[in-house]
């Protein structure tokens, strides 16, 4: 079997595009029903570049791969109108286990304080999912079966499926296209990762399911009609989802407080001239700007991994696509190492930018990590 192409938080390394999975509806039924349906889920919320659902009064459940790519400017989630501070993350020991379908792409999010006014979907602890018929919920980019994602507005959406197979660590699934779908049928996508499947028992909803990967195998690309959707088997780790939820984790350490970027006055360290240097570059949309960036501050190493013209034309593809780019705070971690967060003008989005440099002089720039959407604030 192929593995599945990690899922949902768009992460940039160097200008390289991973595949990402919002929800994805058939291409002949109304985006309305979709929206209606995904706001009947008050215990889904977005969590960094993806989604989490309220499992307990304090503890939200999402994917590994969402928890750990969660930027420092991802310090809270949102429900029912208030903000609720992350204490801790959790994420499972087996998240990063190779190959891919050995993996548990789970983890934990401890809050500082619970969750009033909205009531949590407990986990599943049974082994019947096969068949099940279930509901998916997410925030992600929009989009149909037949064009895949094509937009992010960050409005909640759900959609129905059902469980084709259930593997060890994996429940699957099939994105169908009309007459063989459901009514309502959907997957997730680019945005949508740690999001649930969700089945209703005893007139309960609970999470049988998270969002993990999207493999394009016999489709026409991610995301699309016969695409299979691959969720993290949700009763294979209740034992440890209950048993972590008894514990007193240690909270988790983040660096200091945002400070305000946008009068232009970047921070005196090798991470902040090198970012100072790539928004004005980019600010002019320019490929001969680009360019001469890329070559002045660039790491010898990675210019060999990833020639210029490669990169530049990446940059370009990216400007059509965000439109200007407006930094807003940025987080210093280290000399080297500098997070900001950005509002993306054309998608209408915000993204955090890492700026990474060599630890010695002449400190020239390693890699620029990006991950979209996340939470702005």
């Amino acid at each position: 079997m192929r593995q599945p192409t990690p899922l949902l938080v768009l992460t940039v390394l160097l200008v390289a595009t991973a595949s990402t999975s919002a929800i994805i509806r058939r291409h002949d039924r109304d985006d309305a029903a979709y929206l209606k349906l995904g706001a009947g889920y008050p215990c889904v919320t977005r969590l960094g570049g993806g989604t989490a659902t309220l499992i307990a009064p304090r503890w939200l459940l999402t994917a590994g791969h969402v928890a750990t790519n969660l930027s420092p400017f991802d310090r809270s989630v949102h429900f029912n109108g208030r903000d609720y501070p992350i204490r801790a993350v959790l994420v499972h020991p087996k998240s990063r286990q190779r190959p891919r379908t050995a993996a548990m792409d789970v983890a934990l999010i401890q809050l500082a304080e619970p969750v009033e006014g909205v009531a949590p979907a407990p986990v599943y602890s049974g082994r019947q999912e096969k068949g099940m018929n279930v509901v998916f919920v997410g925030p992600g980019m929009f989009g149909d079966g037949m064009q895949g994602p094509v937009g992010d507005d960050a409005r909640m959406r759900g959609a129905t499926n059902i469980v084709a197979d259930a593997l060890d660590n994996y429940l699957t699934f099939s994105f169908d296209a009309p007459p063989q779908s459901t009514e309502l049928e959907g997957i997730s996508g680019p945005g949508d990762s740690g999001g649930p499947a969700l089945c209703q028992i005893d007139h309960r909803a609970v999470v049988v399911g998270v969002s993990s990967a999207n493999d394009p195998t016999g489709a026409a690309g991610p995301c699309r009609y016969g695409s299979t959707e691959y969720y993290a088997r949700v009763s294979t780790v209740a034992e440890w989802i209950t048993t972590t939820m008894a514990t007193d984790p240690a909270p988790r350490a983040l660096p200091a407080d945002p400070i305000d970027i946008r009068d232009g006055h970047w921070p005196d360290s090798p991470a902040g001239r090198i970012a100072g240097a790539f928004f004005e570059a980019y600010g002019r949309g320019d490929d001969q700007a680009m360019e001469s960036f890329e070559r002045t501050f660039r790491a010898e190493k990675a210019l060999k991994d990833r020639p210029v013209a490669e990169r530049v034309q990446s940059w370009r593809k990216l400007h059509a696509e965000w439109g200007p780019l407006k930094a807003h705070k940025y987080i210093q971690a280290a000399p080297t190492e500098l997070h900001v967060l950005v509002r993306a003008e054309g998608e209408g989005v915000w993204k955090s930018f890492r700026f990474e440099t060599e630890p010695e002089p002449p400190h020239r720039l390693l890699g620029i990590s990006i991950a979209s959407p996340v939470a702005g604030n």
